[in-house]
């Protein structure tokens, strides 16, 4: 994991001994002790998944998930999913005027009143206020 702080150190360091300001920096300057990104973990990773997909697959559908993120205590979960609602241009079968009045207006309009994180809140208010789009669903 970058540690943010230690980040910003290297780079004014590296700025100050008269390093470029924009660029391309090989992840070892920037954070020297960043090990290589273990091959065990990424395996487990994809395994997990497969697992879940597998599992899912059959009743997993965009329009439940945009339902359950915007349900979901996850602030970073709720605002990307508004943030696409707002301004996505994938398909998103099921998804029209009139399920989003019904099904998902409610949730906007709950996290712009309820929300304890500003951003959510702040993107829910800016959501209840616009027309989502709503692209064409598959024929």
């Amino acid at each position: 994991m970058i540690d943010h702080d230690k980040l910003m150190e290297q780079s004014l360091a590296r700025v100050r001994a008269g390093g470029p300001l924009f660029g391309t920096w090989p992840l070892k300057d920037i954070v020297p002790d960043a090990g290589p990104t273990s091959v065990d973990a990424i395996a487990a990773a994809s395994a997990k998944a497969r697992s879940w997909w597998t599992a899912n697959a059959a009743h997993w559908n965009r329009f439940g998930a945009i339902r359950e993120a915007l349900s979901s205590d996850d602030p970073e979960r709720q605002f990307w999913t508004m943030q696409w609602l707002r301004n996505g241009d994938t398909r998103c079968d099921g998804l029209d005027a009139a399920s989003y009045a019904r099904d998902l207006r409610p949730l906007v309009q709950k996290l712009a009143s309820k929300s304890t994180n500003e951003k959510v809140r702040s993107e829910a208010e800016l959501l209840s206020q616009s027309t989502p789009k709503f692209p064409a669903a598959k024929e």
